[in-house]
Order: structure tokens, then sequence, then C-alpha cells
């Protein structure tokens, strides 16, 4: 989904992105995420926690 919003030609204006965004309902922060390219090494262990903590 982030690819949909990434490959929208004025994906670098907020208000696109947002709507964009909310209509496939995924997070802006995601997609921002996504476009640095940045990973978090730590994130699996992070979701692990997180799934613990909600059980």
């Amino acid at each position: 989904m982030i690819c949909l919003v990434a490959q929208s030609k004025a994906s670098t204006d907020r208000a696109v992105v947002k709507r964009l965004c909310r209509t496939l309902s995924i997070g802006r922060s995601s997609y921002y995420r996504g476009r640095r390219g940045r990973t978090d090494p730590d994130l699996a262990l992070r979701d692990q926690i997180h799934r613990l903590a909600l059980s």
C-alpha cells in the first residue's frame, strides 16, 4: 500500500499524502519511514515485547 502512495505524482504534498494514507488505512509515519528506507534493527524485538504486553 505504501508503494501506491509513493507512486503518486503529488506524493510530496502533505495534504495528498494524508488523504491517500487515510484512504488506504495506513499511517503517515509508516509512509514517511518507508520513503527514507530506514529500518530499525530492534523492530522485531519491540514487536515481540509489544505482543507480550498485550497478551
